[in-house]
């Protein structure tokens, strides 16, 4: 099966990185019929990967070029996580490794009702993912998006989805060291979207590596603030990702096989 330069970019990554032992980069549901760009399986925790890549043309003026890259790398990004949600919600669902669904994931995934699945939706402005991009600036999350480069807080399936631009992803995946790590990360930036009032700053990560706190066994990584979706939160008091509920599940605890 073939990918695209920015799905190929983001196996790449994930093979370079703490996400190789634990990433399925070609998980499938059956034969021709792809599950997610990138799938992390560790213990009870299921990463979903969406990887949109699409041009960002201001041919005509930003808001209109702005407009229509949002719709195919966002809102299309967000429709594909939704729909390998409702898929995988299955209990009889299998998973292959190969686009021919000939070879099966030789280890079961944990019961559905296990699960704590998070959603990560990755944004490119052009097809070629090491290229820079005219006219491109970062993505800020706001409450309510009013102009280009905007974007309110994402959700499908009662989940929030984490969007990244390939900058922002390609530096976070750098910058942490483990998969405890990367998921206490998303856990305080979905905890973020229940803080009140502040908007978010630019989607791009700090260079500057995450400092690391040790929580409940595992060392994870804090901000100067809590990471909401779509970068940092302005004026938020810093908090430890949630423990697990019904509404809201985030520890991080891996189950024998991944040990």
């Amino acid at each position: 099966m073939s990918f695209s330069a920015s799905e190929a970019f983001l196996h790449a990554l994930a093979e370079r990185t703490f996400l190789k032992l634990w990433s399925l980069p070609n998980a499938h549901l059956a034969p021709g019929k792809e599950l997610a760009d990138l799938v992390v399986a560790f213990g009870d925790d299921v990463v979903l990967f969406s990887d949109k890549a699409c041009n960002f043309l201001t041919d005509r003026d930003a808001a209109t070029g702005w407009e229509r890259w949002r719709r195919e790398a966002i809102d299309g990004g967000v429709k594909q996580l939704g729909g390998a949600l409702r898929r995988l919600s299955a209990a009889d669902q299998r998973i292959f490794l190969d686009a021919s669904g000939k070879a099966p994931l030789p280890f079961p995934l944990p019961p559905p009702e296990r699960r704590r699945y998070r959603l990560v939706a990755i944004a490119r402005p052009g097809v070629d993912p090491t290229a820079s991009t005219a006219g491109w600036r970062p993505l800020t999350c706001v409450a309510s998006a009013a102009a280009p480069f905007e974007v309110e807080p994402q959700s499908t399936g009662g989940l929030p989805v984490h969007v990244f631009d390939g900058g922002a992803i390609d530096l976070l995946l750098s910058q942490l060291a483990t998969v405890p790590d990367f998921i206490a990360y998303l856990s305080a930036r979905a905890a973020a979207l229940d803080a009140p009032g502040p908007t978010a700053s630019p989607s791009r990560i700090s260079s500057r590596r995450p400092s690391r706190t040790r929580a409940t066994g595992t060392d994870f990584p804090r901000t100067s603030h809590p990471s909401h979706p779509c970068g940092p939160v302005r004026g938020a008091t810093t908090r430890r990702a949630a423990e697990p509920s019904a509404a809201h599940p985030s520890t991080v605890r891996a189950a024998p096989w991944t040990r």
